[in-house]
């Protein structure tokens, strides 16, 4: 992408421009929703059978600062989980203990007891969501500028793409969509109203998402329909991609309830959480999140250099864009095929 920063509306035009320029020349026509999200699809996305998708907007820079609040309430996180637990044992003995008064000194006491252990787990409760409130936002209140460099995040799943049609020019992308959204960096806004505006018949849904991490693992959201056609289709898609390389793969299957309820942290604690992306608004949908990256002592999974300065093609693997490019071909041949 020449187009390098795209934050502000005259740089993400530059870079609809060089988009819908480039899937041009590999024989995709792209269209542009108009409003606050800009997002740039092909054309008959919605009849496409497997789709693949890149968000194409650029963040601000994540204050240092900024980030040791975060990984600081992550570590908290970790302590409340341990808490949750001990809590559960002291409600178990509460438990006990109210049955045992309730036998030897009646309904008064039993009822004080269970009245206390009430208060106390609601105490506990709003403590904790203050804390996690709070740690939020006081990472907001330091100054953030619009960052420079982002090769990985996401110019890589932008290349990737553009590798993908490159390779499907003619009879194999027929059947094949692509989207680029906007706004990604902003809340998911713009494949949150994708969804709400277009009803999709995909088989298949792909993200590409900092695909291009260095000495990374390939961390892979999964959301799946429970017919089995669908499952079918997502563990054909995995086999492939697990086949396809040495590196490790790690693949979560990611709770439907834990995005309804946006309990995200929680998911983290139990699922192992790789980062939000646009796939989170498409939980209805067989989804493939494909993410590059490592783990770090209190973080957990996270992405190296994103949202900084240092977000570079140097601090980068083009090689494993191109290499995910081309499992993505063979994941549209496979399925092509077992259709025909």
């Amino acid at each position: 992408m020449k187009q390098k920063i795209r934050f502000t509306n005259d740089q993400k035009t530059g870079a609809i421009d060089e988009i819908k320029t480039t899937m041009l020349n590999y024989a995709v026509e792209m269209k542009i929703t108009e409003g606050k999200n800009r997002n740039v699809y092909s054309k008959g996305i919605n009849d496409a059978d497997i789709i693949f998708m890149a968000h194409y907007d650029t963040p601000l820079s994540t204050n240092e600062k900024a980030y040791l609040i975060k990984t600081i309430s992550r570590f908290w996180a970790a302590l409340i989980a341990v808490a949750w637990i001990c809590m559960a044992k002291f409600l178990y003995i509460i438990g006990n203990s109210i049955v045992k008064e309730w036998l030897k000194h009646g309904k008064r006491m039993a009822v004080s007891l269970f009245i206390a252990s009430i208060l106390t787990t609601i105490i506990f409760i709003i403590g904790f969501i203050i804390l996690v409130f709070v740690s939020t936002k006081v990472a907001l209140l330091f100054p953030r500028k619009i960052n420079v460099n982002n090769y990985n995040d996401n110019t890589s799943g932008i290349i990737g793409i553009f590798k993908i049609a490159e390779a499907l020019v003619g009879t194999e992308n027929k059947n094949v969509g692509f989207i680029f959204f906007d706004n990604e960096e902003k809340g998911l806004k713009g494949s949150k109203s994708f969804v709400s505006e277009n009803k999709l018949n995909a088989s298949l849904i792909v993200n590409l998402d900092c695909i291009a991490t260095k000495n990374a693992i390939d961390g892979i959201h999964v959301f799946r329909k429970k017919d089995k056609i669908s499952s079918n289709i997502i563990d054909s898609a995995l086999s492939i991609y697990e086949n396809s390389t040495s590196n490790k793969v790690q693949i979560h299957t990611y709770k439907r309830i834990f995005s309804k309820l946006k309990l995200i942290n929680i998911n983290s604690i139990f699922n192992g959480y790789l980062g939000g992306s646009d796939f989170m608004n498409f939980k209805n949908y067989n989804v493939l999140s494909v993410t590059r990256c490592d783990i770090k002592f209190l973080s957990g999974y996270y992405i190296p250099f994103v949202h900084s300065s240092k977000d570079t093609e140097a601090n980068s693997s083009p090689d494993e864009i191109i290499r995910i490019a081309n499992t993505m071909v063979e994941i549209v041949k496979d399925f092509n095929l077992k259709k025909s």
